[in-house]
Order: C-alpha cells, then sequence, then structure tokens
C-alpha cells in the first residue's frame, strides 16, 4: 500500500513536535514542515503532499485562509485540514469556503487524527475520479 504523505504547516515549533508524536501510524508518513510563508509554497511543491495539516493554536486568522486557498491553486491533488484549539461553527464554515476539508481539535487521539487523514484523502481521490468519469461520459 501506498504511504499517505501529509506535510504540516505551522508556526509554532512545539505544535510540529506535537503533530510528529501523534502521528505514529506505519502509512502515514509526515513528508516535512513548513510556515505559511510565500516561499514555503514551493517548498511545499517539492514535497508532493497528499495531506497539507494545517495547525494553528488560538484564532485562525484571514492570512490563513488566504495562504490555504493560494496552496490549493498551485498544489493539485493534495486535501488541507485544519487542526486548531479553537473550533466552532463559523471557523468550520469559514474554512470550508476556503478549500479546506476538515477542522479537527488538538485533542483528538492519535488513531482519530490518523483515520481523519486517510479518510478526508479518500474521499478527495473518490471525489476526483468520480469529476474525471463525468467529465468523459460528457
Amino acid at each position: 500500500m501506498e504511504k499517505l504523505n501529509v506535510v504540516v504547516l505551522t508556526s509554532d515549533i512545539d505544535l510540529r513536535i506535537y503533530i510528529k508524536n501523534r502521528i505514529i501510524a506505519d502509512d502515514i508518513v509526515i513528508a516535512g514542515y513548513s510556515d505559511f510563508s510565500d516561499a514555503a509554497k514551493l517548498k511545499i511543491l517539492g514535497m508532493f503532499p497528499d495531506v497539507v495539516l494545517c495547525a494553528v493554536a488560538g484564532r485562525v486568522g484571514d492570512d490563513i485562509f488566504q495562504f490555504v486557498q493560494s496552496l490549493l491553486c498551485d498544489v493539485h491533488g493534495c486535501v488541507v485540514v485544519l487542526m486548531t484549539d479553537s473550533m466552532d461553527v463559523e471557523l468550520a464554515s469559514t474554512a470550508a469556503q476556503f478549500g479546506i476539508r476538515r477542522v479537527i481539535p488538538f485533542d483528538i487521539s492519535s488513531e482519530d487524527l490518523e483515520e481523519s487523514l486517510r479518510k478526508v484523502y479518500f474521499l478527495e481521490q473518490q471525489r476526483l475520479m468520480d469529476t474525471n468519469a463525468s467529465k468523459r461520459v460528457r
């Protein structure tokens, strides 16, 4: 089975360590870490991520959403998941508007985090296959 490449985006070194310790499954690999700078987009492109995990403590600013939207235009075929400690309905709605597929809390168990990453990637791949199939039918 192919391994799921995950790139972790966060400016907080403690969050990088926290996430690294939470992802322990053999089929999920952290391909790298980056921040939300413009130079990071090129770095992320070279990592060929399947999933980009954005980890933000506190308020998620508009700059994060703009970065994600720009990233999704450049890195095709990947899916973005937001991990935060400030979950609410408004945040989930805003995240969806910018292309983030799932919002999860920091206190999620390792097993649930890994399963969420697998599931969101699988659903995205399924959606892409369905879209391509419908284009051929037309």
